[in-house]
């Protein structure tokens, strides 16, 4: 009596997973699958997701995952695990911070400034998740740089008023001083005059 044990080839390389990236943003339910090929033919693969360490079926709230693919097949052997992070869909909120980003004009007007300060606002307020959706999605990023540079701008053009106003009342206060002498010192003029 002989053991026949014929090793089975490994197609870890080829496995590949469908339905997740590295940041996953969640819209509806994902369900995870992956596939591979080996020699021209599909070849079968068991597919366990979990969340943390909760085995799950499906990603539908956020958090971290790792999904682990296992060939499942007579002829060949391998596995592959991927992890992501999955976060919740921010779509409507960045959009309204896209809509109001594009009304900066780079002047700085009332109502340009009080744009400015809102937006400022809002992007403080960005949770990890939001900002790692801005981060991920092109648009969203552009916007949010576009939010930067405006805010710095701002921040610049107002510390310049701000000085300038400062040397103009600095400027004044000396004038003031200086006009205030003049006439004490005419006033006396004047006295000595009227004296004699």
């Amino acid at each position: 009596e002989f053991d026949i044990h014929v090793a089975k080839k490994d197609i870890s390389d080829s496995i590949s997973f469908v339905g997740i990236e590295d940041v996953l943003i969640i819209t509806n339910e994902v369900f995870v699958s992956a596939s591979a090929t080996a020699d021209g033919y599909d070849v079968a693969i068991d597919v366990t997701l979990k969340r943390g360490e909760t085995e799950v079926e499906s990603v539908s709230v956020a958090g971290d995952y790792t999904a682990t693919a296992v060939v499942n097949d007579v002829n060949y052997t391998g596995s592959k695990q991927r992890s992501f992070t999955a976060i919740a869909d921010a779509y409507a909120k960045l959009n309204d911070f896209v809509q109001k980003v594009d009304k900066l004009d780079g002047t700085f007007t009332q109502a340009q400034a009080q744009l400015i300060v809102e937006l400022r606002g809002i992007a403080q307020g960005f949770t990890q998740d939001e900002l790692l959706q801005i981060e991920n999605t092109p648009t969203f990023k552009t916007a949010y740089e576009e939010y930067k540079q405006a805010w710095t701008q701002f921040v610049q053009q107002a510390t310049e008023k701000v000085e300038l106003a400062e040397k103009t009342y600095d400027g004044l206060l000396t004038v003031v001083a200086t006009v205030t002498a003049m006439l004490l010192a005419a006033g006396v003029v004047i006295k000595k005059w009227l004296s004699c």
